[in-house]
């Protein structure tokens, strides 16, 4: 009988620095002011943070303040996005351990994340997680 241990991650801050910020870097917004000044009124104003940001991200882009976001420049950016170092060796790490503890285990790797969809699935660890 297989057994299976899912584990389950977040991406910015546990796997990789703040992946939002540095997409709005590379498209040219100047990161601070767009947190304080564009996002958190909408924030005061009962916004999600989520829907928040990704609705500003829209409308600078649309307006043409910065380089256009497309599905090729986030898969793009989630290619170069850098991780925090060893998260490209935790993944097979964590199999082995589990392996030489009990034969019969599998690990399945999961990403939930309120990040980009088309960022996070670039990434150099992509091809780890069972589901994005």
């Amino acid at each position: 009988m297989q057994e299976i241990i899912a584990l389950v991650f977040d991406f910015d801050d546990t796997l990789a620095p703040d992946s939002t910020s540095g997409y709005l870097g590379q498209c040219g917004i100047d990161v601070p002011r767009f947190w304080q000044q564009e996002v958190y009124p909408l924030l005061q104003d009962n916004w999600d943070p989520v829907p928040a940001y990704l609705y500003k991200m829209i409308e600078k882009s649309y307006a043409g303040e910065i380089v256009p976001i497309t599905r090729d420049s986030l898969a793009k950016w989630g290619a170069e996005l850098p991780l925090y170092d060893g998260v490209e060796l935790i993944f097979d790490r964590l199999r082995q351990v589990a392996r030489k503890t009990n034969p019969r285990v599998t690990l399945e790797f999961y990403l939930i994340s309120s990040g980009i969809g088309d960022v996070l699935r670039n990434t150099k660890i992509a091809d780890q997680f069972n589901d994005i």
